[in-house]
């Protein structure tokens, strides 16, 4: 549309409108998503994790994750996410849990791996600590 409409001002608050898209909703993760459920016929895929005092245990391979080995925890409304690496992630639910047994989830895992939890951000809302992390993040990883 945006090579169609001659009135810049028009042109300029869509070309805006699309970035804030892009950025605001994680757009290529989401594709990537897309394009991995698309390759499975709609079938998405389904871990079973136990957490025990010492791992997170992965039931389908009789692999484990070390607490300790857990890079970051960051929660939104929906999941917690548990990052390995930063390609790496277990999502567990939140809305299949009480309040109370989220919370105790938390601190369990905040406990286990030193770790705080974070929040998930917008790259509309980073401000220059928040950059200064990721660059520092990415460079020694």
């Amino acid at each position: 549309g945006l090579f169609f409409i001659s009135w810049l001002p028009l042109r300029s608050i869509l070309m805006l409108f699309g970035c804030w898209f892009i950025v605001s909703t994680d757009f290529p993760s989401r594709m990537r998503a897309e394009q991995v459920l698309a390759g499975r016929n709609g079938q998405s895929s389904t871990v079973c994790y136990r957490f025990t005092d010492d791992a997170i245990l992965i039931e389908q391979n009789g692999g484990q994750i070390l607490y300790r080995e857990l890079d970051r925890l960051i929660l939104d409304r929906q999941y917690f996410y548990l990052f390995e690496s930063r390609r790496n992630a277990v999502m567990v639910a939140r809305n299949n849990w009480s309040m109370e047994g989220q919370k105790r989830f938390a601190e369990f895992l905040s406990e286990k791996s030193g770790k705080e939890w974070g929040q998930n951000k917008s790259i509309l809302t980073l401000n220059l600590k928040d950059v200064s992390k990721m660059l520092k993040d990415h460079f020694h990883a």
